[in-house]
C-alpha cells in the first residue's frame, strides 16, 4: 500500500491505520467523536495527501478545460478556485474536483484519489480527440503532499504557522513561503467539513521542514489530528457528497442537486451539455438525493433500503453518526418520486432485518456561518 508523507507521524500519534483504496491512512487517532467535535469547536488537521493534482499549462488551456469541466474558467479571477464536475457525454459524473486558476495560461486541479488515473487519461483522450495543441497536461500527484486544517480556529493556527495573518479569501489560493525559509507552499481557502479553514499543498521535498513547523505551532496552539472517520461524518453533516458513494457516472448533476455547478452560457460547448440541457428542458424527474435523519443512534449502512409505508423508495449511499447533532444521519438515492406519497409517515430504514424509524430531510444537516456554497 502507498504511504503518505505523514505516515511516521501517524504511527507516532498511535493512529488506527486502514487501507483506503490502496493508501495507508488513519481512520482515527483519539477517537472519531472527539475529533469530529474538535473540528466543530476548535480545529483539526487531516492528512489528505492521497488526493490528486493535475496541472494544465499553455495558451489554450482555458478553452480546452472549458470543454471538459462544468465551470467557466474565463469568468474566474486569477487565483480563484471553483468546485466543479467532469461529466461524460451521457451527463454522468466522472469526478467532482476543485479547479484553481493560477493565471490565464495555467490551471491546477485537485481530483479525488481513486480517480487520479482515470481523470488523467480522460483528459489525454479528450486532448487527442479534439486535436488540441498548445496545452501541456502533467499528473503531479506524486510531487505534492497536502494537509487540511479545518475549524473555527483554523486560520489562527495557519497564521501562527506562517508568522503572518492569513488573508486569503474564501475559495482563492495564494502561494506563501514558510517563515525563515524558501519553502513555497500553496494555501487554498477550501475544505470538506463545512467549517472555515485551508488546504495546504506542500512539495514532497519540503515535507520534513513543513512537519517540523507544524510541531512548533502545536506547542503554542494545540489542534487535533483527525482521521477518515471524522472527515466522513463532518462532510455528511455539511451536505457534501463523496464520489463513488453518493455521486458517480450513473447519476447526472441535476439528479444530484448539483446543477448550480453548471455554467450553460459559457462560450464552449462542454462535454455533456446537450444531454443536460435536454434533461433540464424535459424535466419530469425529481431530485434523487435526499437527507435521512435517524431517530436514534443506529447508523444506516450503505445499500440499506429506505421504505415509506413498507414500499421501497431508495437506498442509503452514506450513513454516519453525528456527534454534534447527537443522532444518525445519511444520504439516500431515490428510485421513486416522493410526490407519489401523500405524506412521509411511517418512513423506515430496513437494516439487518430491522426497521429503523427515520425522517426525510434536505441533504444538508448543518449550516455553519463559515460555510460557502462553493465548498466541496
Amino acid at each position: 500500500m502507498k504511504k503518505t508523507f505523514m505516515y511516521e507521524l501517524h504511527k507516532l500519534e498511535n493512529a488506527k491505520l486502514v487501507n483506503f483504496y490502496g493508501w495507508t491512512l488513519p481512520i482515527y487517532y483519539s477517537g472519531s467523536n472527539s475529533e469530529h467535535l474538535g473540528v466543530r469547536n476548535l480545529a483539526g488537521l487531516f492528512d489528505v495527501s492521497h488526493m490528486g493534482e493535475i496541472r494544465f499549462q499553455g495558451t489554450n488551456c482555458i478553452e480546452f478545460l472549458n470543454i471538459l469541466l462544468t465551470t467557466d474558467l474565463r469568468r474566474m479571477s486569477t487565483n480563484q478556485a471553483s468546485y466543479c464536475l467532469i461529466v461524460d457525454n451521457n451527463g454522468g459524473i466522472i469526478d467532482d474536483i476543485i479547479a484553481y486558476k493560477v493565471n490565464n495560461d495555467e490551471i491546477f486541479l485537485c481530483v479525488n484519489s481513486v480517480n487520479i488515473r482515470n481523470d488523467f487519461y480522460w483528459f489525454l483522450k479528450q486532448k487527442y480527440r479534439h486535436g488540441v495543441h498548445g496545452v501541456k497536461i502533467t499528473n503531479e500527484s506524486d510531487y505534492w503532499g497536502q494537509v487540511a486544517i479545518q475549524g473555527p480556529k483554523a486560520l489562527n493556527i495557519i497564521s501562527e504557522l506562517y508568522s503572518q495573518k492569513i488573508l486569503v479569501k474564501k475559495f482563492y489560493i495564494q502561494e506563501i513561503e514558510l517563515p525563515n525559509s524558501k519553502v513555497k507552499t500553496i494555501i487554498a481557502r477550501t475544505g470538506y467539513t463545512g467549517e472555515d479553514g485551508c488546504e495546504i499543498f506542500v512539495k514532497r521535498r519540503d515535507i520534513k521542514f513543513f512537519l517540523n513547523c507544524l510541531r512548533d505551532v502545536f506547542k503554542v496552539m494545540p489542534f487535533l489530528y483527525c482521521g477518515l472517520s471524522s472527515r466522513d461524518s463532518l462532510r455528511v453533516e455539511a451536505g457534501l457528497f463523496l464520489h463513488g458513494n453518493d455521486i458517480h457516472r450513473n447519476i447526472d448533476p441535476l439528479s444530484a442537486g448539483l446543477e448550480w455547478t453548471i455554467k450553460y452560457r459559457k462560450k464552449e460547448n462542454f462535454i455533456g451539455k446537450n444531454l443536460l440541457l435536454l434533461l433540464k428542458k424535459n424535466r419530469v424527474d425529481f431530485s434523487k438525493i435526499i437527507g435521512i435523519k435517524v431517530m436514534n443512534k443506529r447508523i444506516a449502512r450503505k445499500s440499506d433500503k429506505v421504505l415509506i409505508q413498507n414500499i421501497k423508495i431508495g437506498s442509503i449511499t452514506s450513513g454516519v453518526y453525528s456527534p454534534y447533532l447527537k443522532h444518525a444521519i445519511g444520504f439516500a438515492y431515490l428510485t421513486t418520486n416522493l410526490k407519489d406519497f401523500k405524506n412521509y409517515s411511517n418512513t423506515n430504514i430496513f437494516s439487518r432485518k430491522n426497521k429503523i424509524p427515520c425522517k426525510i430531510t434536505k441533504p444538508t444537516f448543518l449550516k455553519r456561518g463559515s460555510q460557502s456554497k462553493d465548498q466541496r
